[in-house]
């Protein structure tokens, strides 16, 4: 059976790509995983790391619009 992947599904409403490659790959690895629950746990790691990095960019432009 053919799964097209995540990224050719999804797209923004200018056509561009939403959702990037790594997590692609994961969701593609998801659908086809028999065992799921290891998939799911590196998936929820990738966006917990991504959502810690947002974070701290967010703090460090408050921080520097502080400063100026």
């Amino acid at each position: 059976m053919f799964l097209p992947s995540v990224s050719n599904r999804v797209r923004s409403g200018n056509g561009g790509k939403v959702i990037e490659p790594k997590i692609d790959n994961l969701l593609d690895q998801l659908f086809r995983a028999k065992q799921k629950q290891a998939v799911l746990d590196v998936l929820y790691e990738e966006l917990h790391l991504r959502q810690l990095a947002a974070e701290f960019r967010i703090q460090a432009a408050l921080e520097k619009a502080r400063d100026q």
